[in-house]
C-alpha cells in the first residue's frame, strides 16, 4: 500500500510543479500588463489623447480577467497541494509516522472503563493512528464508536461495518470528501454555529438604524440631483452623509462584530460545506447506513442553495474585517445593518439545517476514518459476529495495531498470538518473567475487541466475537497527590467497580494487569483468590490476569472446568535475554528479576 502511495505522491508533485509554472507565468503576465497600460496610456495621452480612456479600461479588462484566470489557478494549485500533504500523511503513517490528524485528547476520561488502559485516545493512541475527522463533528463521532462498548448492537455494527466497506472501496468519493474537509491550514474547518443564538440576534437600536440605513440612498439621491443641477449644497450634504454614516459604523461596530463571532465560519468555509453538501447528495451509496444517512439531506439541493445565499451573505459582511473597504463602502452605505436582519431571518427560515448536515458529516468522516484504515490495511480482517454466549473470542495470529503495523512501520514490529476466550477458560491466568508480554497481550486482545465492536477490521487472520461483553480494564492504577489517593486506594475502587459488575450478573470481560500491587504479598494473594471466587458467582463474567505470583496460578486446580493457565517466558544466553512473545499453555518456569539486579550489581 505504501509503494502505492507514494506513485500518487509522483503523479501529485508533477501536477503541481505544472501548475506552480503556469501560476509563475502569469504573475508575469500581470507585471508585464501593468507595464505596457501605463507606457500606452502615455503614450495615447501625447498623441492620441481622445482614445486615453477605451486604452486604459481596455487593458483593466484584459487585467481582470487574467487575475480571475490566475486566480482560479492558485485555487486549483491549493487544492492540489492539499491532496498532496493528505496522501503524504497516509505514506508517512504506513512508515510508522505520526498522524498529523486530532490525537482525541479532550476525550481522554480519568475513570474510564478501558480506554486509559487499551490507549485509545491521546498521544499515539489508537484513535490518533485512525482518526481522519477533521470536524467537531466527526472527531466526536468516531471517539464515540469506541466508547460504545457499553453497550453494543450487531445490528448496528453490521450496519456501520457495510458502510466502511463501501466507503473503502470508492476511492473516489472518499478522497474528495476528506479533501472537501481538510481546509488549507491548522485552524481552517467547519466550527459549530449557534444558530438558535442567531435567531434571536438584535443591534442596539437596531429599527432606528435601519430605518436611517432605507433613508440613506434618498440623500445620495439628493447629491445627484444636486450635482446634475449645480446646486451649492451639494459639498455639504455629501459630507453630512459620510460623517452621519461614520457615527452609525461606531455605534453598531461592536454589536455587528459580536454577531459574526457566533457566525463562527468564513464565507469560503461555507463555499466549501456547499460543495460537501452536493458531494454526498450526488453519490449512489447502497450500504443501509450511508442510504439513511443522504436521506437526510436529499440530492443536497436542498441545503446548497440556501448555504450558497449564506455564504455570500457572509462574504459581503467580511468586508468589516479589511479596514480600507470598510472606510470606502460605509463612507457610501451602513451596509451590515441590513446584513445582520437578512442573515437573521436567513436562520429563523433554515433553524435546524446545520445541525441536520452537521450530523450526516460528521457520521461520513467517522466512517471513513474507518475505511481508510482498511484501505491502508488489507490483510487485516472483518470480524465474524456471532451470538455465541460460549465465546467471547476466537482469534489467530492476533497482533497490536499499535505496534504490529502502527508506530513500528514494519510487519515484524510486532508479534502475534492465537486465543480463544470461552466458559472453559473464562478465568485465564497468565503468568511470566518481567518484559516478556503479558501486559501487551491484555491490551492486544482488549484493543482489537475495541476496533471490532467500532466496525473496523481488525489487526488478526481470524477475530470470532460471541455474545458482545462489556469491558472493564485495571492496569495502570497509580496514586494521585491532588485527591490525596494511594496506589492502593486506586485500586480498591477499581476492584470495587469489578465487584459491582460480577453482582449485576450481565456479560463482562475484565483484564487486570497485577492485580492489588500497591499492598504486601500476604494480602496481595487473599485478595486475588477472593476475586477470583467472587467471579464464579456471575457465569457470563470472563477474566484474564496476568501477574508474577506464582501461587495465584493455583487456582486452576479447583476450578479446572473455567479456569487455565498460561505464560510468557524468556532464553538467557551470553549474558542477554531474548523474549519470543508467544503465549503458551501452563505456568512459566523462569523468572528474570533476579537476573537483571545481578547486571546492576545486586547479588540476590
Amino acid at each position: 500500500m505504501s509503494s502505492s502511495y507514494q506513485n500518487d505522491l509522483i503523479e501529485l508533485q508533477k501536477e503541481i510543479n505544472r501548475l506552480e509554472k503556469k501560476s509563475n507565468s502569469l504573475s508575469f503576465l500581470r507585471l508585464i500588463l501593468v507595464i505596457v497600460t501605463i507606457i500606452l496610456s502615455v503614450i495615447t495621452y501625447n498623441f492620441l489623447p481622445n482614445f486615453l480612456w477605451v486604452t486604459i479600461l481596455f487593458f483593466i479588462s484584459v487585467f481582470v480577467v487574467v487575475v480571475r484566470i490566475h486566480h482560479k489557478v492558485i485555487d486549483n494549485l491549493q487544492e492540489w497541494k492539499t491532496k498532496y500533504l493528505l496522501t503524504e500523511n497516509e505514506e508517512k503513517t504506513l512508515r510508522g509516522e505520526v498522524n498529523m490528524y486530532d490525537n482525541g485528547e479532550e476525550f481522554i476520561s480519568a475513570n474510564h472503563h478501558f480506554a486509559n488502559d487499551l490507549d485509545i485516545f491521546g498521544e499515539y493512541s489508537l484513535y490518533h493512528f485512525i482518526n481522519r475527522a477533521r470536524t467537531s463533528m466527526g472527531r466526536s463521532k468516531l471517539a464515540s464508536y469506541f466508547n460504545e462498548i457499553s453497550d453494543i448492537n450487531y445490528k448496528e455494527i453490521k450496519e456501520r461495518r457495510s458502510a466502511i466497506q463501501e466507503l473503502s472501496e470508492n476511492k473516489k468519493f472518499s478522497s474528495q470528501f476528506q479533501y472537501l474537509l481538510y481546509g488549507n491550514d491548522k485552524d481552517q474547518g467547519f466550527k459549530h454555529i449557534e444558530s438558535k443564538s442567531l435567531e434571536n440576534f438584535y443591534l442596539n437600536k437596531e429599527k432606528l438604524y435601519l430605518v436611517y440605513s432605507y433613508l440613506v440612498p434618498f440623500g445620495w439621491l439628493a447629491v445627484l440631483y444636486g450635482l446634475f443641477s449645480s446646486q451649492e449644497w451639494v459639498g455639504q450634504l455629501s459630507v453630512v452623509l459620510i460623517v452621519a454614516n461614520f457615527v452609525v459604523m461606531n455605534k453598531v461596530g461592536k454589536g455587528v462584530s459580536a454577531f459574526m463571532h457566533l457566525l463562527n465560519n468564513s464565507a469560503i468555509t461555507l463555499e466549501k460545506l456547499s460543495k460537501v453538501t452536493s458531494l454526498i447528495g450526488e453519490e449512489h451509496f447502497t450500504s443501509e447506513l450511508l442510504k439513511r444517512e443522504v436521506l437526510k439531506i436529499g440530492d443536497g439541493k436542498a441545503f446548497t442553495k440556501p448555504i450558497k445565499e449564506l455564504s455570500t451573505m457572509i462574504q459581503q459582511l467580511d468586508i468589516r474585517k479589511n479596514m480600507a473597504g470598510l472606510i470606502v463602502l460605509y463612507a457610501i452605505f451602513p451596509f451590515d445593518i441590513r446584513l445582520v436582519k437578512k442573515i437573521r431571518k436567513w436562520f429563523q427560515e433554515n433553524p435546524q439545517l446545520f445541525n441536520n448536515l452537521y450530523d450526516v458529516i460528521g457520521q461520513l468522516e467517522a466512517l471513513n476514518s474507518l475505511a481508510i484504515l482498511q484501505k491502508n490495511y488489507p490483510e487485516w480482517v472483518e470480524a465474524n459476529y456471532t451470538d455465541n454466549k460460549e465465546v467471547v473470542v476466537d482469534g489467530e495470529n492476533i497482533g497490536h495495531p499499535l505496534i504490529f503495523k502502527g508506530l513500528s512501520g514494519s510487519e515484524d514490529g510486532g508479534v502475534v498470538n492465537s486465543y480463544v476466550l470461552s466458559k472453559n477458560n473464562r478465568v485465564s491466568i497468565i503468568t511470566g518473567s518481567n518484559m516478556s508480554g503479558k501486559s501487551t497481550f491484555l491490551r492486544v486482545l482488549g484493543i482489537n475487541l475495541v476496533l471490532a465492536y467500532a466496525g473496523s477490521v481488525v489487526c488478526a487472520t481470524k477475530f470470532e466475537v460471541g455474545n458482545p461483553v462489556k469491558l472493564i480494564t485495571s492496569m495502570r492504577i497509580s496514586d494521585n497527590l491532588r485527591l490525596s489517593e494511594s496506589t492502593f486506594k486506586a485500586e480498591l475502587e477499581r476492584i470495587k467497580l469489578i465487584v459491582e459488575a460480577i453482582n449485576s450478573n450481565k456479560r463482562y470481560l475484565f483484564l487486570v494487569d497485577e492485580m492489588l500491587r500497591g499492598t504486601n504479598s500476604v494480602d496481595k494473594l487473599k485478595g486475588s483468590f477472593a476475586l477470583l471466587e467472587k467471579l464464579k458467582e456471575n457465569q457470563e463474567a470472563f477474566i484474564l490476569v496476568a501477574t508474577h505470583d506464582l501461587q495465584l496460578s493455583e487456582f486452576e486446580n479447583s476450578n479446572q472446568e473455567i479456569a487455565n493457565n498460561y505464560h510468557f517466558d524468556f532464553d538467557y544466553h551470553q549474558g542477554g535475554f531474548e523474549f519470543d512473545y508467544k503465549l503458551k499453555d501452563g505456568v512459566c518456569k523462569k523468572f528474570n528479576a533476579s537476573l537483571l539486579m545481578k547486571e546492576l550489581g545486586l547479588n540476590t
